[in-house]
């Protein structure tokens, strides 16, 4: 290294030992893409959840991955909507039966219109908590649904709907029209 000047010296000492400072993060960025904490603070920053944020964070400190599993588990175990994307399950889950293939679970809140419910209402309502799902019978679930789409459509183009009230006020009214269980 006689031969290097001094700047180029402590640049290259400077850059080896950031590089070494990087060791004992590489297990944990690694593990962390493995058990989805990267998705996680993602989603949490997406939602402006910053506890969530802030419990994902806690992965990156030695030793916290365990408390950050434990905290997150116990922070969602009664929050059964979020505890899936299917409604299905959450609805197995939050009633205790599964009524077999003859009946399908519905949306009381249509999945077509979901970025709606979450976002351009402000009310953020997840579609698939239980409390907006209803049982019905296959045959009946298919022949309604057109229809049942073209009501909610209606009511957000006219402007009817417009926050988590109005939502849940028209879904009452629509759902229990067509003799669906309401229980929001």
């Amino acid at each position: 290294m006689d031969h290097l000047d001094a700047g180029l010296k402590q640049w290259l000492i400077t850059g080896v030992s950031f590089a070494v400072s990087l060791i004992p993060l590489v297990g944990p960025l690694i593990s962390c893409v493995i058990d989805g904490t990267f998705v996680d603070m993602w989603n949490a920053i997406k939602s402006g959840d910053w506890g969530a944020l802030a419990l994902c964070a806690m992965a990156f400190v030695p030793g916290m991955k365990q408390a950050k599993i434990g905290l997150k588990l116990a922070s969602h175990a009664d929050d059964v909507g979020k505890a899936s994307k299917n409604l299905r399950k959450n609805l197995i889950k939050a009633t205790g039966k599964d009524p077999g293939r003859a009946f399908e679970a519905h949306h009381n809140l249509p999945k077509k219109f979901e970025d709606f419910f979450k976002g351009a209402s402000k009310s953020k309502i997840d579609i698939n908590n239980p409390k907006y799902g209803a049982w019905v019978e296959k045959g009946s679930h298919r022949s309604d649904a057109y229809a049942f789409n073209k009501e909610w459509e209606s009511a957000i183009a006219s402007g009817r709907v417009h926050d988590k009230d109005s939502i849940e006020a028209f879904g009452r009214e629509l759902a229990g029209g067509y003799g669906y269980d309401v229980r929001f």
